[in-house]
């Protein structure tokens, strides 16, 4: 894996927050930013599909409705 250093300024409490979720997991600072970010683009990635999935959706009851009247 090829690393990149990347220098920030982010609130104290926010980096106060991280520091004791990677604590907590016994991780250290960087692993606990890259654990969280990887998280967060995770979601971002999951709620872009969403639209697609619910686009799945409709057309499963269209064709669902289709049957149910060349059934009747």
């Amino acid at each position: 894996m090829e690393l990149v250093r990347v220098n920030l300024n982010l609130p104290k409490k926010l980096t106060e927050r991280v520091e004791s979720y990677a604590k907590d997991l016994g991780l250290n600072k960087t692993s606990g930013y890259i654990v969280l970010l990887n998280q967060a683009l995770t979601q971002v990635d999951m709620q872009k599909s969403v639209p697609v999935l619910a686009n799945s959706t409709k057309d499963l009851e269209k064709i669902a409705v289709l049957v149910q009247n060349k059934e009747q």
